[in-house]
């Protein structure tokens, strides 16, 4: 057959609803059925000060949706989407409430720092309900700060130089197997610790945690060296909570280390890349305790590059593991046994960097410029950013279960997904949403359909 009757010769209008997102409903349905939209609803139900208007749950729900569509940053994008009646029936929204830019901002405008902790507290309900469902022998957060760039915005409130000489803001955040499970949004010029803010964070999660799971739970908190502080450390060994801290190299440090017989360094391998390591009893000049510590060096780089002697990078890791026996008595033999071990403690510390992994997440799904001038309103987007990154998180554990590796950052779910060409149809008062055959079956988008429907946890 010749190709010439294959070729495209005139373009038309369809009166069909179709969509180029039909993946997107699924995870609307998911928002749904967990609950989140209702909560969120709930929360802030006296921002809706009428009938009129943009509703507080639909609002949510179509910025949600913004930012898992991923096509613009730009609020002026739901002015675009808001003539699409294919968009609405897969928001399973009345076309009329499709939200506009002005009322997204209008919204927004509604909002003050003070309605953070909500925010704050909704995500977490959530992210307690994932651990509840995973039950973990032991729970391992990750308390680390990121930096958004703005320097686009240079005027926009909060935007201020940050520690990686760059104009933006700095929020600090909490992670938990790969999920931000709490997050404050802050100005550019704010230090990586804050250690007053960090320990309201700790203390407010931990109590948490252990309310939630029980106080048999084990907890072992990774520090990165900005949070190298005594009140920290002291706080998580007087609450029984095992630490894991980057120290800083200190002259002192190195005058213990030089001390430490050859026969006692060991040796941590990853890849190519080849650390040595001794351990020993440290604390600064000013503490009153003695913390164990680990001072690490690399010999090689990724490439298996060998490290002359005097230029070999270095670094030194405190712990109250081995030096208070509670943080693990709740743990069985076999793993208490483990994490004893100073190479346990040396591979928990190089998980750090994929503990960074979800910062990485959270900027795919969302970005790092913010929309608007007003702090109060970035810091509602970054929030609402967050939260639907630990929706898309359970998203892909709970509903997309063989179709999407649980690793997948946005962009690839979205490829594989989220856009996908769908049509709908109304017969007899049912709303059918229809896909190609072949689409059905690769995404498993019947089976992906119900477990959206009634997913393993709500709130």
């Amino acid at each position: 057959m010749s190709t010439s009757n294959f070729r495209i010769n005139k373009i038309e209008s369809t009166p069909d609803l179709i969509t180029g997102r039909a993946g997107l409903a699924p995870f609307c349905k998911y928002l749904e059925s967990t609950g989140l939209l209702n909560r969120l609803e709930s929360d802030f139900s006296s921002l809706k000060g009428s009938s009129k208007g943009l509703k507080v749950k639909d609002f949510f729900k179509q910025v949600m949706a913004w930012l898992m569509d991923g096509s613009s940053r730009h609020i002026s994008y739901f002015d675009e989407l808001k003539k699409d009646e294919g968009y609405a029936a897969t928001l399973e929204t009345d076309f009329n409430d499709l939200a506009s830019s002005h009322s997204i901002d209008r919204m927004c405008e509604k909002f003050t720092k003070l309605d953070e902790p909500k925010l704050r507290d909704i995500l977490l309900d959530y992210c307690i309900e994932r651990m509840k469902i995973e039950k973990p022998t032991v729970i391992e957060l990750s308390v680390d700060s990121m930096v958004m760039n703005n320097e686009e915005a240079k005027k926009r409130q909060g935007v201020k130089w940050s520690y990686k000489k760059c104009l933006g803001f700095h929020p600090m955040q909490i992670v938990w197997n790969g999920m931000i499970i709490d997050a404050i949004f802050r100005s550019g010029e704010k230090s990586t610790n804050e250690i007053d803010k960090t320990l309201a964070m700790l203390k407010r999660l931990l109590k948490r945690i252990r309310k939630e799971m029980g106080d048999t739970v084990t907890i072992i908190v990774r520090l990165d060296s900005g949070y190298y502080d005594q009140r920290i450390m002291d706080y998580l060994n007087a609450e029984n909570i095992a630490f894991i801290v980057s120290g800083k190299v200190f002259e002192f440090v190195k005058d213990a280390t030089r001390g430490v017989p050859d026969d006692e360094w060991d040796e941590y391998k990853k890849g190519k890349s080849i650390w040595r390591f001794a351990e020993y009893g440290l604390k600064s000049k000013s503490w009153k305790k003695f913390y164990r510590a680990i001072f690490t060096q690399d010999i090689t780089n990724i490439d298996g590059e060998i490290y002359l002697e005097f230029a070999r990078p270095s670094n030194i890791i405190l712990t109250n593991i081995g030096v208070n026996e509670s943080v693990l008595a709740n743990l069985n033999r076999k793993d208490k046994e483990y994490w004893l071990k100073a190479i346990a403690i040396v591979t928990s510390h190089h998980r750090r960097g994929a503990d960074e992994l979800p910062h990485r997440a959270l900027k795919e799904l969302g970005f790092e410029a913010l929309p608007f001038h007003k702090f109060s309103e970035n810091m509602l987007i970054y929030q609402c950013m967050v939260l639907t990154l630990a929706a898309f998180e359970g998203f892909k554990r709970d509903v997309l279960i063989g179709v999407v590796s649980p690793k997948s950052y946005a962009n690839t779910v979205r490829r594989k997904f989220i856009d996908i060409a769908g049509k709908f149809t109304k017969s007899s008062g049912t709303i059918f949403l229809k896909l190609r055959e072949v689409i059905l079956e690769r995404l498993c988008f019947h089976k992906v359909w119900q477990r959206a429907i009634s997913p393993p946890i709500t709130i």
